[in-house]
């Protein structure tokens, strides 16, 4: 089984994707992810630990463990705020 994993593009944004090509065995394959979808492939997931198990028309089985979908840190912003000493003055800022 062959695998393209894509990480995702924001930090807890469902943006990963995973996708598989399975090779041998006889065909119509079947699959089953951890998160019970039956699509060969398994877009717009987010970051996270994946397993598969896809399945021959034979019933034999093969079990792809431990796919992992990252992400980039969370994005982060802060503030400091210069408050107005006095009514009316324009001092204050906000950086």
């Amino acid at each position: 089984m062959l695998q393209d994993i894509r990480d995702a593009l924001c930090a807890g944004e469902p943006t990963g994707s995973i996708s598989v090509r399975v090779n041998g065995g006889t065909p119509p394959y079947q699959y089953k992810w951890s998160n019970n979808s039956t699509a060969p492939n398994l877009p717009a997931v987010p970051a996270g630990t994946c397993n598969l198990t896809a399945t021959d028309a034979n019933g034999c089985t093969r079990v792809l463990s431990g796919l992992i979908v990252g992400e980039p840190p969370a994005l982060q912003a802060s503030a400091t705020v210069q408050h107005i000493p006095c009514f009316g003055v324009l001092t204050g800022s906000i950086n």
